[in-house]
């Protein structure tokens, strides 16, 4: 799979050094001594890279081991039949090149292939031009060694980051649906149950305007007064649903004028206690943390039917600790359950405990039916 990662670019340019190594052996071979099959080969060779430029989908798994064995067997044919005095230049350069191939498309067992193949180059064609070529050969195979040692380590690093990707990806998919249907059930529970109940009442307006006018305007001014309750929730759903994005030193004059924001909409009594951080946290927490309280307080705004809820904030234990507790109806359940009990049991809230998982936090919520309920969240830091 390494060689998906080579660009376009280098496998041209490798297929036209293979033509061009092919083309000096070949300018060589017509000045000294050299057997017809020889500069045969080279002919092959040098069509073989001009086809390897023109179709780059030869570049599989199974055509990369045929170049290599390609390059390897020239390498060979021009190490026992060196076209004169410069040959060895030429040489020394081809393996040189197979080892950037090798590098670039293979692994490391293909480094000591070729190093195996420079091995009998120099046994089987000994001559006075390999003197001194062992310590190219040698420092040429470790440095290619290291290089493919260095891109495995790479690749292996992006692969796991891509898989890291498509697990991001399909969280965040699963977040986007949860959060689809937090919205659709909240639609359903609020503003549409209300757009039902004005269109009927509407209807009993109607039909009151006609036998009644006194009472049909009195059923007037109520159904006004529910509209008004209506667009006040749906704006406070609105700001529910809008990103923020703070550090930690904003997050707690964020959450202040929230619960003061929340007291003067609702009418319900808000103490919030909170201390400085003390500790950096970073702008996606702190965000999460904001809507984490957020989203809380309108459950208490729609289902608690509560006169009075506290929100705390402090740094304890190397953790952020948030408190929020309420003297409404309380959950349908009875007791203190943990995140874990919660997802088992299928309890709470569902998108604050999604928003807890995000931040490896431990989540508590207590629930006394008619006492209220509390929930807490610890954010390690």
């Amino acid at each position: 799979m390494e060689h998906l990662l080579v660009s376009s670019a280098w496998r041209r340019s490798l297929g036209l050094l293979r033509i061009g190594f092919a083309a000096g052996y070949l300018a060589l071979g017509w000045v000294e001594p050299v057997p017809a099959a020889a500069l045969a080969a080279a002919s092959l060779y040098g069509l073989g890279g001009a086809w390897v430029i023109y179709t780059g989908s030869l570049y599989t798994s199974l055509a990369l081991g045929l170049l290599l064995g390609a390059d390897l067997a020239m390498f060979l044919v021009s190490a026992l039949w060196p076209p004169g005095s410069h040959g060895v230049y030429l040489n020394l350069s081809w393996f040189g090149f197979i080892q950037i191939a090798v590098v670039l498309f293979h692994q490391r067992g293909q480094v000591l292939l070729a190093a195996a193949a420079a091995v009998a180059a120099i046994l089987a064609a000994p001559s006075a031009n390999w003197h001194g070529s062992g310590a190219f050969f040698l420092g040429t195979t470790v440095l290619a060694g290291l290089a493919c040692w260095q891109k495995q380590q790479l690749v292996e690093r992006v692969f796991s980051v891509s898989r890291q990707s498509v697990l991001h990806k399909t969280e965040a998919s699963r977040a986007r649906q949860e959060e689809r249907e937090r919205i659709a059930s909240d639609f359903h529970d609020g503003p549409l149950q209300a757009f039902m109940s004005v269109q009927m009442r509407l209807e009993v307006v109607r039909k009151l305007l006609l036998k009644n006018p006194d009472s049909g305007l009195k059923e007037l001014t109520g159904l006004q007064d529910l509209l008004q309750a209506q667009v006040a929730e749906l704006r406070a759903f609105l700001r529910s649903m809008r990103p923020a994005e703070m550090d930690s030193s904003e997050l707690m004059a964020a959450l202040s004028r929230l619960t003061g924001a929340f007291q003067k909409e609702t009418g319900i009594s808000v103490t919030f206690s909170g201390t400085p951080a003390v500790d950096a946290l970073p702008p996606e927490a702190a965000s999460e943390i904001l809507q984490i309280v957020r989203e809380a307080l309108h459950n208490v705004r729609k289902h608690a039917k509560a006169t009075s809820v506290s929100v705390g904030v402090e740094f304890t234990d190397g953790h952020l600790q948030i408190s929020i507790h309420d003297n409404g109806e309380g959950f349908p359940f009875c007791g203190t359950f943990h995140l874990e009990e919660l997802e088992l049991l299928r309890m709470g809230p569902g998108s604050i405990k999604r928003r807890a998982r995000s931040l490896s936090a431990e989540m508590v919520v207590e629930s006394a039916p008619g006492k209220g309920s509390g929930l807490l969240i610890r954010i390690p830091q």
